[in-house]
């Protein structure tokens, strides 16, 4: 359930709130109802006597108010179309993109040819290229973007939407975004006619991450480290059946682009599941080496143990059962140990409480589910 909120489908809201004879009709009906839901409880308050079930009979008559409030509400409209004074605009829905995290947020980028158009037109004169940032975007938990920006992108951007050739979104350090993308996320070309271009971006794109990931196979194996009890199994991206029987579980391990590594998390959504507890390992860039944080790592494979210092008692990767193991791409935005996983989950999967000790489990790929977005232009 907590992997899940990590992907939301999200349009770019405006709500156009013009309301229709029948949104009239459903907005009197709701009322009435409320009117009556309200009544009921009212009444079951005052007759109230202590039930165990008495919680659960309560929200049930509220169930209804609630369902009927959501659905008109929900009821307008929405249209993520932004448009420039001068008629032209951009309009972009995105499905899957992971909240925001903490001093980071989005960016779109559009990119032209450098030659000015010079009287001839809407034509590419010459091979060099420069990207234009249109905005940078944040996505809330609840999957609403916020802070995008199109208005007058033809002045601010200094070029005429029709020469636009592809667009990108990047991950950025909020407060200090350059004037190239810093980790390009998703990518596409824009095609179209002379009205209205239109681009579906993903990561695979050349000038996003070039890969699709789908190919991707690991393994964890949970280890005790040597002289160490059996049951201190610490968390390690390897295929292993002995202390002395290990080898690298990553295969296909393409290299990324600049501004993104590799990174192994652990993620605990038992009892401390307001918000996860995360165990951040470190980010790493070969299947056969240590990670970014060696202190904690006794064999040479991305992962280690929790907490590194040894005098602690290790973190029980198997009491819950609801501990997953992940495999993402980590966005280096701002050089700081993050504190939750970026949402692009490669592959993971949950740790049972029968685990042993020596077993390789295989991660299941998540590529898939990485998210999209489609761009329309209107020149």
């Amino acid at each position: 359930e907590t992997l899940r909120s990590l992907a939301l489908p999200v349009k770019l809201p405006i709500a156009d709130c013009r309301m229709p004879i029948e949104k009239i009709i459903a907005a009197a009906l709701c009322i009435c109802v409320i009117v009556f839901t309200v009544k009921i409880i009212i009444r079951d308050t005052i007759d109230w006597k202590p039930e165990p079930h008495s919680v659960y009979v309560h929200s049930k008559k509220l169930l209804p108010c609630i369902l009927l409030i959501v659905c008109f509400l929900g009821g307008c409209s929405n249209t993520s179309m932004y448009n420039s004074p001068n008629g032209q605009g951009i309009s972009m829905t995105i499905s899957g993109l992971y909240p925001s995290r903490s001093e980071e947020s989005y960016a779109l980028w559009l990119d032209f040819p450098k030659a000015t158009v010079n009287g001839k037109g809407n034509q590419i004169q010459h091979a060099n290229f420069v990207k234009k940032m249109v905005s940078q975007f944040t996505v809330s938990a609840t999957g609403v973007i916020s802070t995008l920006d199109t208005v007058n992108l033809v002045a601010k951007l200094g070029y005429p939407l029709a020469l636009a050739t592809y667009a990108i979104i990047s991950v950025e350090k909020t407060d200090s975004i350059a004037s190239l993308p810093r980790s390009a996320f998703l990518g596409g070309n824009i095609t179209g006619d002379a009205a209205t271009g239109s681009s579906t971006l993903v990561v695979n794109h050349p000038d996003a991450l070039n890969y699709d990931f789908s190919g991707m196979t690991a393994a964890i194996t949970l280890a005790n480290a040597p002289g160490k009890p059996v049951n201190d199994l610490e968390l390690y991206l390897m295929n292993a059946t002995s202390p002395t029987n290990t080898f690298a579980s990553i295969n296909n391990l393409t290299p990324l682009p600049g501004g993104w590594e590799y990174a192994l998390w652990a993620v605990d959504s038992s009892t401390k599941s307001l918000p996860p507890f995360n165990i951040y390992y470190g980010t790493f860039t070969t299947p056969d080496g240590v990670d970014s944080q060696p202190g904690d790592n006794h064999y040479n494979y991305p992962g280690g143990r929790y907490p590194a210092d040894s005098t602690l008692p290790i973190y029980d990767l198997r009491s819950s059962g609801k501990v997953t193991a992940m495999m993402v791409l980590e966005p280096i935005t701002n050089g700081m140990r993050p504190l939750v996983p970026f949402g692009a989950i490669i592959s993971q999967v949950t740790i049972s409480s029968s685990a042993q000790g020596f077993t390789p489990i295989p991660l299941i790929n998540r590529a898939a589910l990485f998210p999209t977005a489609t761009l329309t232009i209107n020149r």
